[in-house]
């Protein structure tokens, strides 16, 4: 098994990173040179997309010398480039503080429902083995259980046959265990008393024996070593009130096996498989600064829509109930037979002025494309009213406080299209055009206390993985 950067190696003129450990990647960062007759092996070897079809997490672009250049994208995570034979790890560029983002979109239930679309874990594939520490990314894997886990209370949670043996007085229910009774009772001189195996349909099935299971390790050794919010506790809390009748068991691996897929309970294949993945809690973190290997389940996240996520639950808690805020809203031009969808579209309370938002995952950058895309939609009819022009907003996340200094005649230090000032955004009119802002969002960074060391095996759980 070798990493995307030791097969690099073999190819290319020049690697760039100068990461630790070599076989990570930086997202959004040069890669390596190469010549142009080494492209097509190039191609064949990062064609591999985890998140869709027709998104790629590299790009080849010229370089100044003449060469063509591999970059990253904004993906980040670990996957298959080839099962089981070469695999990719990319980092994140900043050290961003992933499980704050999380926690405060998964507050938000209209928000956290769009999650699915930003990640990816591929439980179904080998493990992948790693060297460098990806911990923050567990939370995925933990915010994503309870999500899934919150669906299958909502909709009622399965219940199975399970077989029960009961010593019954004075009747006889299912099977009659003849050699049990005998000894137990007939040579004791209970002759009224019956063993008897019988099914019943209760929840109390394997399934959420497994689920309850994961909810209490993550609840004993994820809430108090990593402090979760109250929000999260309190989410916990209520899920393990939906599973009070279900016994608390020990589960090992070899529970999953028993384990029968269902196309009535589709959703419960997916929470069974990242619980499996949860309880190997070794395949997602590791501590900083360890030299021991890890192996991890395959995953990717899109960092530009987790950052779409972020900024609306933050436009959410700005704006308040006095605006309407539409995600990813679907606009038919049927002029040039195409669709065309802003991040955000905000209407105030009376509907009479509109803004559309885009956020653009660009650290210290404002390309002409962004004005672009923006000013078309700012000409769409259906978003807009009558002859009032709407106002055009591009949010990007501020890395250093005077940044917004270049591109505006003055910061306004507040949202523009609200009468007070603002702790997040921090917004600027745009030069040289009308009715244009650009805001930026500071986003939380990570600390060197951010996280503590959590148990390495959870009690009851017996890792043989």
């Amino acid at each position: 098994m070798t990493s995307l950067i030791e097969e690099l190696e073999k190819i290319c003129i020049k690697l760039k990173p100068k990461t630790e450990p070599i076989r990570a990647i930086k997202e959004h960062s040069d890669i390596c040179e190469f010549e142009e007759d080494k492209r097509k092996i190039i191609e064949n070897l990062i064609g591999h997309s985890p998140l869709a079809e027709d998104s790629s997490p590299f790009r080849i672009e010229p370089c100044n010398n003449g060469k063509l250049c591999l970059k990253a994208h904004y993906y980040v995570g670990c996957w298959w480039l080839k099962r089981g034979e070469i695999f990719v790890e990319v980092l994140p560029k900043r050290d961003l503080n992933i499980p704050a983002i999380l926690e405060e979109i998964f507050e938000d239930k209209e928000i956290r429902e769009k999650i699915e679309n930003a990640f990816k874990f591929s439980m179904d594939e080998p493990l992948i083995e790693v060297e460098s520490s990806i911990s923050n990314f567990l939370f995925f894997a933990i915010l994503s259980f309870i999500h899934m886990v919150e669906k299958l209370v909502q909709r009622g949670i399965k219940k199975g046959y399970v077989e029960v043996e009961e010593n019954l007085r004075n009747r006889i229910k299912g099977k009659v265990l003849v050699s049990r009774t005998v000894v137990k009772n007939s040579l004791k001189g209970y002759d009224n008393r019956v063993f008897c195996r019988y099914s019943l349909f209760i929840p109390d099935c394997l399934e959420n024996r497994i689920i309850k299971f994961t909810l209490l390790f993550i609840k004993k050794y994820f809430l108090y070593n990593f402090g979760f919010s109250k929000n999260i506790g309190r989410r916990i809390s209520y899920l393990l009130s939906a599973f009070e009748t279900v016994k608390e068991v020990k589960i090992s691996d070899r529970d999953f096996l028993r384990v029968k897929n269902s196309i009535f309970y589709r959703d419960y294949d997916k929470a069974i498989k990242l619980a499996k993945a949860i309880l190997r809690h070794k395949g997602f973190y590791r501590n900083i600064g360890s030299k021991e290997k890890t192996y991890i389940t395959p995953f990717c996240i899109d960092m530009p829509r987790l950052f779409e996520l972020w900024v609306w639950k933050k436009l959410k808690d700005e704006l308040g109930k006095d605006y309407k805020i539409h995600y990813q809203y679907q606009v038919s031009v049927e002029s040039v037979n195409k669709e065309q969808k802003p991040d955000f579209v905000i209407e105030n309370s009376s509907k009479s002025s509109i803004i559309i938002a885009d956020a653009k995952y660009k650290f210290n950058k404002i390309e002409f494309s962004d004005i672009s895309q923006i000013s078309t939609y700012g000409r769409l009819e259906r978003l807009r009213k009558g002859t009032q022009e709407p106002l055009l907003i591009l949010i990007y996340p501020l890395e250093k406080e005077n940044d917004t200094k270049s591109d505006s005649n003055g910061c306004e230090q507040e949202l523009p299209f609200k009468n007070k000032k603002s702790k997040l955004f921090k917004c600027v009119k745009l030069k040289d055009f009308a009715n244009f802002c650009i805001c930026y969002v500071k986003l939380p960074l990570s600390s060197s206390n951010s996280f503590k060391k959590p148990v390495e095996n959870g009690e009851g759980y017996r890792d043989t993985m």
